[in-house]
């Protein structure tokens, strides 16, 4: 599996605002800190509103925040409202494979598939975020 870009900005935008201790950060903020694409941020930023991973006020102290602890936003939540629900797609070899070759291969990729969702299922950006914050205490 290959991470999308905007899965790739979507993880580095909900460590930031965790890391934020809970105060509300700014599209533009958030694109300077991580020196992302204002536009394109703003896209993945309100992709995770819609899914309800961050919200989002208007005004003098506007900004995202998380909409539920960091604990409780895992790497699979974040892929599948950047990108959409993971699927076993062998939508291209049905017709062109004898039909026991397709139906063995597509056993294999939804097993691949609900195999993938588990493991991102482990994976909270609090996890990521002590993970990464612990790299810093190694190097600094």
């Amino acid at each position: 599996m290959k991470l999308s870009r905007s899965s790739a900005y979507a993880i580095q935008a909900l460590l930031r605002i965790a890391d934020n201790r809970g105060r509300p950060m700014t599209g533009r903020e958030l694109a300077s800190e991580l020196s992302l694409p204002l536009d394109y941020l703003h896209k993945v930023l309100r992709r995770l509103v819609c899914a309800m991973l961050l919200e989002s006020a208007r005004g003098e102290q506007g900004g995202f925040r998380l909409a539920r602890q960091a604990s409780h936003i895992t790497l699979f939540d974040v892929v599948e409202a950047i990108d959409g629900h993971l699927t076993a797609d062998d939508a291209e070899l049905r017709g062109r494979l004898p039909e026991s070759a397709t139906e063995e291969i597509h056993r294999s990729l939804k097993l691949a598939c609900n195999q993938l969702c588990s493991a991102l299922q482990l994976v909270s950006i609090e996890r990521l975020l002590a993970a990464g914050n612990g790299a810093k205490t190694a190097v600094g």
